[in-house]
């Protein structure tokens, strides 16, 4: 316990310094905002949830070492989902013996990634429903900070444009924005900013997750079996916290705001979901390398047209059941039944 507790409160300094450096370091320190949370992962995964708390509170008495506001923000965007995700990684029961048909069995006895001894690890696709929870509501945490109000938001974000962005855009582009090009970028990023940064912290969040398993893993310390990523599946009431996400965000005003933010982080989710079923299907196939390769590069080439597809497959998986028949023709285990909370 001791050990993993001095672990734990070096990996909270390190993710501090780390977080400091991005805040108020140069452009190349920024990108150092990325790896933040890594090495309280790799603590929490590797030495236990004790270990993710000393990281977090650590982390968070030295980011206040600067200032109050500096240790909040390391707390509410970092520090605390660090913990809540290992937390939930780290969840385990024995597993229930089966009672016949699993489609009859309890949801208490299906709702669960096996594992070696009899154990069952909480499952990877509540992990990412949970991750995605929070994102919306840091978005909406920070347009509270932001003002409270759709007039207000917009104010702050019309404030901080004109000192950052826009000037360097007319810096680099030679020339002063008109009236209308102005009010035209404004409106695009006040209704952009919600959702961009849901999925901008979802994504730094899951890859340091992942990378911290993988090295806790290579290092022979990973507190669970690592999971069959490409098997996830969400619970049923996560397709509906995304429709009513996406029907919230043509309301307007700050609801529209708060439901955008949640409606980016899901779709982020559905996106993965989407990723995840053609790793799937794909296993056994000789040319699967470079079908993967391909996907990942239109990704980029395409960009959000790509985007899109994916998030249509994963959003379709469940009626079209890909990974299933995959498993009938002689693939790999088929993805466990989603709960019926």
């Amino acid at each position: 316990m001791r050990s993993s507790l001095l672990i734990g409160l070096g990996a909270g300094l390190v993710g501090a310094v780390l977080f400091i450096s991005a805040a108020t370091g140069t452009t190349l320190a920024k990108l150092l905002v990325y790896l933040v949370p890594l090495p309280a992962f790799i603590a929490g995964l590797g030495w236990g949830v004790p270990a993710a708390l000393a990281a977090g509170l650590s982390g968070t008495l030295v980011a206040g070492a600067v200032t109050p506001k500096v240790a909040l923000a390391y707390a509410l965007t970092f520090a605390l989902p660090t913990i809540a995700l290992c937390h939930l990684a780290l969840l385990s029961r024995t597993a229930a013996a089966p009672t016949g048909n699993i489609s009859d069995a309890e949801p208490s006895e299906r709702d669960a990634d096996p594992g070696p001894g009899g154990i069952e690890w909480y499952p990877v696709g509540r992990i990412l429903m949970w991750a995605s929870v929070m994102a919306g509501s840091l978005t909406l945490l920070a347009l509270l900070f932001l003002g409270g109000t759709a007039e207000n938001y917009r104010t702050n974000v019309e404030t901080l444009l004109d000192g950052t962005l826009l000037q360097e855009l007319q810096r680099m582009g030679g020339r002063r924005f008109g009236a209308e090009e102005r009010r035209m970028l404004i409106d695009f990023v006040v209704s952009a900013l919600p959702a961009a940064s849901s999925v901008a912290w979802l994504f730094i969040m899951l890859l340091n997750m992942w990378l911290g398993g993988r090295i806790a893993l290579a290092s022979g310390l990973l507190a669970r079996p690592w999971p069959d990523l490409a098997a996830i599946t969400f619970p049923p009431l996560f397709p509906l916290g995304f429709v009513g996400a996406a029907v919230a965000a043509f309301l307007g005003g700050m609801i529209g705001l708060i439901a955008t933010g949640f409606l980016g982080a899901f779709t982020f989710a559905y996106l993965l979901l989407g990723l995840a079923v053609l790793h799937y299907i794909t296993r056994g196939n000789p040319f699967r390398t470079f079908i993967l390769a391909g996907v990942y590069l239109g990704l980029l080439i395409l960009g959000n047209y790509g985007a899109l597809a994916l998030v249509a497959l994963g959003m379709g998986e469940p009626l079209l059941g890909l990974r299933a028949r995959k498993s009938a023709g002689g693939g790999a285990r088929p993805p466990p039944p989603a709960p019926s909370d």
